[in-house]
């Protein structure tokens, strides 16, 4: 078995043991992968498997796919959790295998695709988020199949398929995208195409891409999901999931997440360790050369991704995730061709990521929820640094690229997915799911089929408490509620911004801590 053979298998049990240890144990985060989770149920519920449901109304910010392949989780009698995270890790587990097949697509060896499986897979964001309840891994996934294809079109490695078969599957990847994500699935890859072109006029055509039955074909499969939905949606929610959710994103006026257009030129380069520096010198090394091959086609493909999401106005760190396979596979091109300037970016990375080991380690004693276990955080922090510190010594004191520092490194990752990660599901989980406070809403107010919370919506409470949650959004309702004996959840500073003389009396049962915030479950004071 050869090196990169064995660090790709070592990874991939990596993060089959993170599963295993975090998926069976922890319950669903809010906001995102509870919100999800309450859109199928209702979805399931209602049997409207058209229209993305919440709270009773449609929902357009996604489209149906990952929610339909929750549902089916869920219909073979998954877990709310299991059901959630499968789709991601799957896809995941599919971009380590795809990675060598695209490598030699690119004209790179076989073993550099297993190098990069294993850099992909030792990237602590990336772990987190095949180990989360969120579409963003099946769009990674759809896009990296996409650009394999795409290769394939432009003839990138010196191998032209402009067949209709490679035409029709690059399409279909695109529109597996589309139902996942949105339009974004197709703005990615056409944006690839068009910098490829872009630099190389002479070399590169567009019309095996554009030309043919694909985009006829991806417009059908997708009309056939959208017409329907259209009709039993109305269209409010046509106009919402065609405009607001996708146009609106582009414009001045930031439609949700603002940040300035840097945002992420500041943050990956910590959001992408151990790797990014590398991936930067990398990237610097291909952009400069611009020629035909592998490195520009994958410099392409992480440049023109960064510049799309720095012009929308929302962003999100998550949002680059569909960069990390292509990155993975630059990064490990660079180290088997020992690039100049990749030695020190390799000791930079391994620094950095040493640090946010000892950050973890040190947490419980600036952040009181870590505390509850003094001693497993530091440890499981000190897996992920020691390796990594390692990794910068060795790769200080070689002169050229050293092979242990990069397995280090990797070692480094290995210990995020199988250790840090499931320390941190472990001490958070009680904090960041709703699923302690609907247990206690269960406990003390049993044989009720609502509840009532005031004002804020927590989507886990109907997953986890088997009954829905009406909303009171003023102190009057408040009032009646409680005096009518009911238990309300509500947030302590919203309870703290009623006046005093419109704030009922009442007695708090239980106070838990939230996401940072605490949470109060109070009954009406029959003493006043």
């Amino acid at each position: 078995m050869s090196r990169e053979r064995s660090l790709q298998l070592v990874t991939v049990v990596a993060v089959l043991v993170g599963a295993a240890l975090t998926v069976p144990f922890r319950h669903l985060w809010d906001p995102d992968e509870s919100r999800y989770a309450e859109v199928t149920r209702e979805m399931l519920a209602s049997r409207q498997m058209l229209v993305p449901l919440l709270y009773g109304e449609p929902y357009p910010h996604k489209p149906p796919l990952y929610f339909w392949v929750q549902g089916a989780l869920r219909a073979c009698g998954a877990g709310w959790t299991p059901a959630a995270v499968i789709p991601s890790l799957v896809a995941f587990l599919g971009l380590v295998l795809l990675l060598p097949r695209l490598a030699e697509q690119l004209g790179l060896e076989r073993r550099t695709g297993m190098l990069a499986g294993a850099l992909l897979a030792s990237s602590p964001l990336a772990i987190a988020f095949a180990l989360g309840g969120r579409m963003d891994m099946l769009l990674t996934l759809s896009h990296t199949l996409a650009l394999y294809h795409l290769a394939r079109l432009l003839g990138v490695g010196g191998t032209t398929e402009n067949g209709l078969r490679t035409h029709l599957a690059f399409w279909a990847c695109v529109t597996a995208g589309v139902l996942t994500k949105g339009p974004v699935a197709l703005a990615l890859p056409l944006l690839v195409a068009l910098a490829m072109w872009a630099i190389h006029r002479r070399v590169v055509t567009l019309r095996p891409v554009l030309l043919g039955w694909g985009p006829l074909m991806a417009l059908a499969a997708v009309a056939i999901w959208l017409v329907p939905a259209a009709f039993a949606g109305g269209s409010g929610y046509l106009q919402d999931i065609l405009i607001r959710q996708t146009a609106d994103r582009v414009v001045a006026n930031p439609f949700a997440h603002p940040q300035p257009f840097y945002f992420h030129l500041v943050t990956y380069p910590f959001t992408g360790l151990p790797w990014s520096p590398v991936i930067i010198v990398a990237a610097a090394h291909a952009w400069r050369r611009r020629h035909h091959d592998a490195p520009t086609f994958l410099a392409a493909s992480i440049v023109t991704l960064v510049l799309l999401f720095s012009a929308i106005s929302g962003k999100l760190i998550l949002y680059l995730l569909p960069i990390f396979p292509a990155a993975a596979l630059l990064a490990a091109d660079a180290l088997v061709r020992s690039l100049r300037g990749v030695r020190p970016a390799l000791a930079v990375g391994a620094v950095l990521t040493g640090l946010v080991g000892i950050g973890f380690a040190v947490s419980p004693y600036f952040r009181a929820e870590m505390a509850t276990e003094p001693w497993l955080v530091p440890a499981g922090g000190a897996a992920m640094a020691i390796p990594a510190l390692a990794a910068a010594v060795l790769a200080a004191r070689s002169a050229e690229i050293d092979s242990r520092a990069v397995a280090s490194l990797i070692a480094a990752g290995v210990a995020f997915a199988a250790v840090t990660l499931p320390v941190a599901t472990k001490v958070l989980d009680p904090f960041v799911s709703v699923y302690v406070v609907a247990r206690t809403v269960a406990e003390l107010e049993p044989g009720r089929d609502t509840g009532l919370v005031y004002e804020d919506r927590y989507p886990g409470l109907s997953l986890y408490a088997d009954r829905q949650f009406a909303v009171l959004s003023t102190p009057a309702a408040l009032r009646q509620a409680l005096a009518g004996g009911r238990l309300v959840v509500i947030e302590e500073n919203d309870l703290r911004k009623i006046p005093p003389e419109l704030r009922p009396p009442m007695v708090e049962s239980k106070r838990i801590l939230h996401r940072r915030r605490v949470i109060l479950l109070v009954r009406g004071d029959r003493g006043n």
